[in-house]
């Protein structure tokens, strides 16, 4: 396919608004295409064009200023009902002593920083303050056990806390 049939599909502004479609116009006039082996057809640009063409630009010194998540009424919804389900299975998994579930529930739950929103980010600090006070809790239970000589009547409320690793 040559260069410019996929410039007139790219650039097909049907079905998208007027500002979208302002976008897309003037980014197809930007369009670069290549293939990695420079097997693409004589209107596609060569791979070391496009390198030398990069390695003109300057960089971008802040990424995170400039790239950020933008996320609708609905897109909020799903979050907070992962981090909230993840919160309760780490939870349980605690207050069962399962402390390696625990552990995967709270490692699953971080990986949605990587939306990097703040609305995301304010839940994840809940779910981890949450998390910190069960475990407060769980280490004032055995501070009790411990002040009263109770130890050998119930079950440490941390067994297994300190044998298990990161």
């Amino acid at each position: 396919m040559e260069y410019e049939t996929i410039r007139r599909i790219v650039s097909d502004p049907s079905g998208l608004d007027q500002t979208t479609a302002c976008i897309l116009r003037g980014l197809s006039e930007r369009l670069i295409v290549f293939h990695p082996e420079d097997k693409g057809p004589a209107s596609w640009e060569r791979r070391q064009n496009v390198r030398d063409a990069m390695e003109t630009l300057t960089a971008i010194a802040s990424p995170d200023a400039v790239f950020s998540t933008v996320l609708g009424a609905k897109d909020k919804i799903k979050p907070r009902a992962i981090v909230e389900a993840l919160g309760e299975r780490a939870e349980q998994s605690l207050e069962a002593k399962d402390f390696e579930s625990a552990l995967t529930s709270l490692r699953d739950m971080g990986l949605l920083s990587v939306v990097g929103h703040h609305q995301v980010s304010e839940l994840l600090d809940m779910a981890r303050r949450r998390f910190a006070s069960v475990i407060s809790y769980m280490e004032r239970q055995d501070q009790l056990l411990a002040q009263n000589n109770l130890h050998a009547y119930f079950p440490h409320p941390l067994d297994g806390l300190n044998s298990f690793g990161p």
